[in-house]
Protein backbone atom coordinates (compact mmCIF):
# COMPACT_ATOMS: atom_id res chain seq x y z
CA UNK A 1 0.00 0.00 0.00
CA UNK A 2 2.56 2.59 -0.42
CA UNK A 3 6.15 2.85 -2.19
CA UNK A 4 8.57 3.15 0.86
CA UNK A 5 11.65 0.86 1.00
CA UNK A 6 12.49 -1.41 3.94
CA UNK A 7 15.84 -2.85 5.30
CA UNK A 8 14.57 -6.03 7.26
CA UNK A 9 11.75 -8.55 5.71
CA UNK A 10 8.50 -7.42 6.53
CA UNK A 11 5.82 -9.72 6.62
CA UNK A 12 2.69 -9.74 4.55
CA UNK A 13 -0.03 -10.20 6.55
CA UNK A 14 -2.93 -10.37 4.09
CA UNK A 15 -2.14 -14.09 3.53
CA UNK A 16 -2.03 -15.39 6.84
CA UNK A 17 -5.10 -13.02 7.62
CA UNK A 18 -6.38 -14.95 4.92
CA UNK A 19 -5.37 -18.10 5.54
CA UNK A 20 -3.65 -18.38 2.86
CA UNK A 21 -0.43 -21.01 2.40
CA UNK A 22 2.07 -19.61 0.21
CA UNK A 23 4.27 -22.40 -1.27
CA UNK A 24 6.73 -20.76 -3.78
CA UNK A 25 7.65 -16.79 -4.96
CA UNK A 26 9.03 -15.65 -8.04
CA UNK A 27 9.89 -12.53 -8.63
CA UNK A 28 11.27 -10.19 -12.04
CA UNK A 29 12.09 -6.32 -11.40
CA UNK A 30 10.31 -5.06 -9.22
CA UNK A 31 6.59 -7.29 -9.22
CA UNK A 32 6.21 -10.50 -8.09
CA UNK A 33 4.03 -13.99 -8.14
CA UNK A 34 2.93 -16.11 -4.87
CA UNK A 35 1.81 -19.53 -5.63
CA UNK A 36 -0.49 -20.48 -2.50
CA UNK A 37 -1.30 -24.67 -1.93
CA UNK A 38 -4.20 -24.55 -3.74
CA UNK A 39 -3.01 -23.98 -6.43
CA UNK A 40 -3.97 -20.19 -6.87
CA UNK A 41 -1.41 -16.87 -8.48
CA UNK A 42 -1.18 -13.82 -7.16
CA UNK A 43 0.33 -10.65 -8.21
CA UNK A 44 1.68 -7.56 -6.69
CA UNK A 45 4.07 -4.44 -7.62
CA UNK A 46 5.64 -2.74 -11.03
CA UNK A 47 3.64 -3.08 -14.46
CA UNK A 48 4.89 -1.54 -17.20
CA UNK A 49 4.83 -4.54 -19.73
CA UNK A 50 1.59 -6.14 -18.40
CA UNK A 51 3.42 -8.47 -16.13
CA UNK A 52 1.36 -9.03 -13.19
CA UNK A 53 -1.41 -9.86 -15.63
CA UNK A 54 -4.05 -7.56 -14.81
CA UNK A 55 -5.05 -6.47 -18.17
CA UNK A 56 -3.10 -3.28 -18.06
CA UNK A 57 0.21 -1.68 -17.69
CA UNK A 58 -1.01 0.26 -14.60
CA UNK A 59 1.03 -0.33 -11.63
CA UNK A 60 -0.75 0.81 -8.48
CA UNK A 61 0.97 2.12 -5.46
CA UNK A 62 -2.48 2.16 -3.19
CA UNK A 63 -3.30 -1.45 -3.14
CA UNK A 64 -3.48 -3.18 0.26
CA UNK A 65 -3.57 -6.12 -1.22
CA UNK A 66 -1.91 -8.81 -3.67
CA UNK A 67 -4.43 -9.26 -6.82
CA UNK A 68 -5.98 -12.68 -7.00
CA UNK A 69 -5.08 -13.70 -10.59
CA UNK A 70 -6.18 -17.06 -10.87
CA UNK A 71 -9.31 -15.86 -10.08
CA UNK A 72 -9.75 -12.59 -12.54
CA UNK A 73 -12.88 -13.95 -14.54
CA UNK A 74 -11.98 -12.47 -17.74
CA UNK A 75 -12.25 -13.92 -20.91
CA UNK A 76 -9.11 -12.86 -21.79
CA UNK A 77 -7.81 -14.55 -18.80
CA UNK A 78 -6.46 -18.09 -20.30
CA UNK A 79 -5.68 -18.83 -16.25
CA UNK A 80 -8.98 -18.65 -14.66
CA UNK A 81 -10.06 -21.59 -13.06
CA UNK A 82 -6.84 -23.55 -13.90
CA UNK A 83 -4.55 -25.11 -11.16
CA UNK A 84 -1.05 -23.49 -11.06
CA UNK A 85 2.04 -26.16 -10.20
CA UNK A 86 4.85 -24.07 -10.71
CA UNK A 87 5.59 -20.33 -11.06
CA UNK A 88 8.57 -18.67 -12.54
CA UNK A 89 9.00 -14.69 -13.36
CA UNK A 90 12.45 -12.54 -14.24
CA UNK A 91 12.64 -9.26 -15.44
CA UNK A 92 9.53 -8.21 -17.34
CA UNK A 93 7.79 -11.17 -17.91
CA UNK A 94 6.00 -14.59 -15.94
CA UNK A 95 5.75 -18.00 -16.74
CA UNK A 96 3.20 -20.48 -15.13
CA UNK A 97 2.58 -24.65 -15.67
CA UNK A 98 -0.62 -25.75 -14.89
CA UNK A 99 -1.64 -29.47 -13.53
CA UNK A 100 -3.12 -30.43 -17.08
CA UNK A 101 0.74 -29.74 -18.02
CA UNK A 102 0.12 -26.33 -19.92
CA UNK A 103 2.26 -23.74 -19.96
CA UNK A 104 1.32 -19.90 -20.19
CA UNK A 105 3.25 -17.37 -20.46
CA UNK A 106 2.51 -12.86 -19.91
CA UNK A 107 4.12 -9.95 -20.04
CA UNK A 108 6.99 -8.40 -21.85
CA UNK A 109 6.83 -9.53 -25.75
CA UNK A 110 9.79 -8.57 -27.19
CA UNK A 111 12.62 -10.65 -28.68
CA UNK A 112 9.83 -13.15 -28.59
CA UNK A 113 10.35 -13.77 -24.83
CA UNK A 114 7.33 -15.66 -24.39
CA UNK A 115 6.76 -18.10 -26.84
CA UNK A 116 3.74 -17.28 -28.90
CA UNK A 117 5.59 -17.32 -32.04
CA UNK A 118 6.89 -14.37 -33.70
CA UNK A 119 4.98 -11.80 -31.85
CA UNK A 120 6.87 -8.77 -30.20
CA UNK A 121 3.79 -7.89 -28.44
CA UNK A 122 3.04 -7.25 -25.02
CA UNK A 123 0.85 -9.70 -23.15
CA UNK A 124 -1.02 -8.04 -20.30
CA UNK A 125 -2.68 -11.31 -19.37
CA UNK A 126 -1.73 -15.26 -19.26
CA UNK A 127 -2.21 -16.82 -22.44
CA UNK A 128 -1.13 -20.51 -23.08
CA UNK A 129 1.85 -21.03 -25.20
CA UNK A 130 1.02 -23.29 -28.34
CA UNK A 131 3.30 -26.40 -28.08
CA UNK A 132 3.54 -30.23 -28.44
CA UNK A 133 6.06 -30.62 -25.04
CA UNK A 134 6.23 -34.42 -25.97
CA UNK A 135 5.98 -35.57 -22.15
CA UNK A 136 5.41 -33.94 -18.67
CA UNK A 137 6.81 -30.20 -17.73
CA UNK A 138 9.10 -30.58 -14.96
CA UNK A 139 10.68 -27.84 -14.48
CA UNK A 140 10.52 -24.00 -16.08
CA UNK A 141 13.22 -20.88 -15.69
CA UNK A 142 12.58 -17.24 -16.89
CA UNK A 143 15.79 -16.33 -18.36
CA UNK A 144 16.98 -12.84 -19.39
CA UNK A 145 14.89 -11.96 -22.73
CA UNK A 146 13.58 -15.86 -22.94
CA UNK A 147 12.29 -18.97 -21.54
CA UNK A 148 13.41 -22.56 -20.78
CA UNK A 149 11.43 -25.57 -20.35
CA UNK A 150 12.83 -29.56 -19.29
CA UNK A 151 10.36 -32.41 -19.71
CA UNK A 152 9.99 -35.55 -18.21
CA UNK A 153 11.69 -37.35 -21.16
CA UNK A 154 14.94 -35.14 -20.68
CA UNK A 155 14.66 -32.94 -23.19
CA UNK A 156 15.37 -29.13 -22.76
CA UNK A 157 13.78 -26.28 -24.76
CA UNK A 158 14.32 -22.52 -24.60
CA UNK A 159 13.12 -19.58 -27.07
CA UNK A 160 13.43 -15.97 -27.10
CA UNK A 161 16.63 -13.77 -27.60
CA UNK A 162 19.58 -15.26 -29.90
CA UNK A 163 22.08 -12.77 -28.58
CA UNK A 164 25.52 -14.14 -27.90
CA UNK A 165 24.31 -17.40 -28.72
CA UNK A 166 22.38 -17.55 -25.69
CA UNK A 167 19.59 -19.97 -27.50
CA UNK A 168 22.78 -22.47 -28.09
CA UNK A 169 21.93 -22.81 -31.78
CA UNK A 170 25.01 -21.90 -32.87
CA UNK A 171 23.81 -18.59 -34.26
CA UNK A 172 22.24 -15.48 -32.69
CA UNK A 173 19.03 -15.48 -34.16
CA UNK A 174 15.69 -14.71 -31.81
CA UNK A 175 13.82 -17.94 -31.99
CA UNK A 176 9.47 -17.75 -31.43
CA UNK A 177 8.97 -20.77 -30.24
CA UNK A 178 10.23 -23.65 -28.21
CA UNK A 179 13.95 -25.60 -29.60
CA UNK A 180 16.42 -27.58 -28.41
CA UNK A 181 19.66 -26.73 -28.09
CA UNK A 182 21.97 -28.06 -30.48
CA UNK A 183 24.40 -30.72 -28.81
CA UNK A 184 21.50 -31.92 -26.25
CA UNK A 185 19.69 -33.10 -29.09
CA UNK A 186 19.00 -36.82 -27.03
CA UNK A 187 20.30 -36.04 -23.82
CA UNK A 188 19.06 -37.18 -20.78
CA UNK A 189 18.62 -33.49 -19.12
CA UNK A 190 17.41 -33.66 -15.52
CA UNK A 191 17.91 -29.69 -14.88
CA UNK A 192 18.17 -26.30 -15.87
CA UNK A 193 19.31 -23.06 -15.15
CA UNK A 194 19.42 -19.74 -16.61
CA UNK A 195 21.96 -16.70 -15.98
CA UNK A 196 21.24 -13.46 -15.64
CA UNK A 197 22.42 -12.14 -19.23
CA UNK A 198 22.38 -14.82 -21.91
CA UNK A 199 24.14 -17.56 -20.55
CA UNK A 200 22.14 -21.22 -19.41
CA UNK A 201 23.08 -24.45 -17.84
CA UNK A 202 21.71 -28.17 -17.95
CA UNK A 203 22.64 -30.70 -15.88
CA UNK A 204 22.27 -34.60 -17.76
CA UNK A 205 21.53 -37.77 -16.02
CA UNK A 206 25.17 -39.07 -16.01
CA UNK A 207 26.02 -35.57 -14.05
CA UNK A 208 27.72 -33.82 -16.78
CA UNK A 209 27.24 -29.93 -16.51
CA UNK A 210 26.56 -27.88 -20.16
CA UNK A 211 26.92 -24.64 -20.67
CA UNK A 212 26.48 -21.85 -23.61
CA UNK A 213 25.72 -18.18 -24.10
CA UNK A 214 27.21 -15.19 -23.21
CA UNK A 215 30.66 -15.28 -21.95
CA UNK A 216 32.25 -12.04 -20.61
CA UNK A 217 33.24 -12.71 -17.27
CA UNK A 218 34.23 -16.66 -17.52
CA UNK A 219 30.59 -17.34 -16.15
CA UNK A 220 30.43 -20.53 -18.59
CA UNK A 221 33.35 -21.84 -16.97
CA UNK A 222 35.53 -22.93 -20.15
CA UNK A 223 38.28 -20.93 -19.15
CA UNK A 224 38.02 -17.79 -21.46
CA UNK A 225 35.75 -15.02 -22.34
CA UNK A 226 34.37 -15.85 -25.94
CA UNK A 227 30.65 -16.45 -26.22
CA UNK A 228 29.82 -20.50 -25.90
CA UNK A 229 27.84 -21.00 -28.95
CA UNK A 230 26.57 -24.54 -27.84
CA UNK A 231 26.49 -26.40 -25.11
CA UNK A 232 29.76 -28.08 -24.02
CA UNK A 233 30.63 -30.11 -20.90
CA UNK A 234 31.81 -27.50 -18.24
CA UNK A 235 32.14 -30.33 -14.98
CA UNK A 236 31.34 -33.67 -14.20
CA UNK A 237 30.02 -35.19 -11.07
CA UNK A 238 26.69 -32.07 -10.90
CA UNK A 239 23.50 -33.01 -8.91
CA UNK A 240 22.76 -29.25 -8.43
CA UNK A 241 23.35 -25.75 -10.66
CA UNK A 242 22.45 -22.02 -9.78
CA UNK A 243 23.09 -19.11 -11.53
CA UNK A 244 23.96 -15.50 -10.24
CA UNK A 245 24.67 -12.47 -11.92
CA UNK A 246 27.55 -13.25 -14.33
CA UNK A 247 28.76 -16.23 -12.48
CA UNK A 248 27.21 -19.43 -11.55
CA UNK A 249 27.42 -22.29 -8.72
CA UNK A 250 27.03 -26.02 -8.40
CA UNK A 251 27.36 -28.81 -6.02
CA UNK A 252 29.27 -31.89 -7.77
CA UNK A 253 30.54 -35.17 -5.78
CA UNK A 254 28.98 -33.14 -2.54
CA UNK A 255 30.97 -29.98 -2.27
CA UNK A 256 29.98 -26.67 -3.82
CA UNK A 257 32.02 -25.40 -7.14
CA UNK A 258 31.64 -21.76 -8.27
CA UNK A 259 33.16 -19.17 -11.30
CA UNK A 260 32.76 -16.54 -13.17
CA UNK A 261 32.66 -13.03 -11.88
CA UNK A 262 34.18 -11.94 -8.86
CA UNK A 263 34.61 -8.45 -7.83
CA UNK A 264 31.57 -8.74 -4.83
CA UNK A 265 33.83 -12.07 -2.79
CA UNK A 266 31.13 -14.27 -4.81
CA UNK A 267 33.82 -17.20 -4.57
CA UNK A 268 36.19 -16.92 -1.98
CA UNK A 269 34.18 -15.05 0.83
CA UNK A 270 36.31 -16.51 3.53
CA UNK A 271 39.58 -15.37 1.57
CA UNK A 272 38.13 -11.11 0.93
CA UNK A 273 38.95 -12.38 -2.88
CA UNK A 274 37.81 -10.42 -5.57
CA UNK A 275 39.20 -12.00 -8.81
CA UNK A 276 37.07 -13.60 -11.38
CA UNK A 277 37.02 -17.36 -11.55
CA UNK A 278 38.07 -19.30 -14.84
CA UNK A 279 36.94 -22.48 -14.68
CA UNK A 280 34.94 -24.37 -11.62
CA UNK A 281 36.23 -23.81 -8.42
CA UNK A 282 35.94 -26.34 -5.48
CA UNK A 283 35.14 -24.35 -2.29
CA UNK A 284 37.47 -26.09 0.71
CA UNK A 285 35.72 -28.39 3.20
CA UNK A 286 36.16 -26.06 5.98
CA UNK A 287 34.63 -22.70 4.45
CA UNK A 288 31.35 -23.05 7.06
CA UNK A 289 34.46 -22.74 9.89
CA UNK A 290 36.21 -19.64 8.25
CA UNK A 291 32.99 -17.90 6.85
CA UNK A 292 30.04 -19.30 8.98
CA UNK A 293 31.50 -19.34 12.26
CA UNK A 294 30.62 -22.97 12.80
CA UNK A 295 30.24 -26.05 10.56
CA UNK A 296 31.17 -29.46 10.04
CA UNK A 297 34.94 -29.98 8.22
CA UNK A 298 34.67 -32.14 5.46
CA UNK A 299 30.92 -32.49 5.20
CA UNK A 300 29.16 -33.64 1.96
CA UNK A 301 26.88 -30.90 0.23
CA UNK A 302 23.11 -32.44 -0.84
CA UNK A 303 22.49 -29.45 -3.07
CA UNK A 304 18.92 -27.66 -1.87
CA UNK A 305 19.62 -24.63 -1.02
CA UNK A 306 22.35 -22.37 -2.30
CA UNK A 307 20.89 -19.53 -4.16
CA UNK A 308 19.44 -17.78 -1.08
CA UNK A 309 22.80 -17.87 0.69
CA UNK A 310 25.46 -16.95 -1.66
CA UNK A 311 24.37 -15.23 -4.98
CA UNK A 312 24.86 -11.88 -5.98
Amino acid sequence: GNTSNYHSPQLLTWFSNNNIKIVDVTGGYSHWLALSEQGKIYTWGYNSHGQRGIGNTSSYNNETAPFELSDFNNSNNELYGKEVIFIKAREYHCMAVTSDNELYTWGDGEEYVLGHGYNTNDVYYPKKVNFNWGGTIVQIDAVYRGCMVLISNGTVYNWGTGGNYGLGMNNTSDYGSPVVPSTLNGVNIVKIAGGRDYFKFAVSADGTLYGWGYNNNYQVGVNHTSNVQIPVPVLSGVTDICTGNLCAFAVANGKIWSWGYGSYCQHRPWANNTTNILIPEQWPDNFANNYMNGGTTGFEYEGTQIVSDYIN
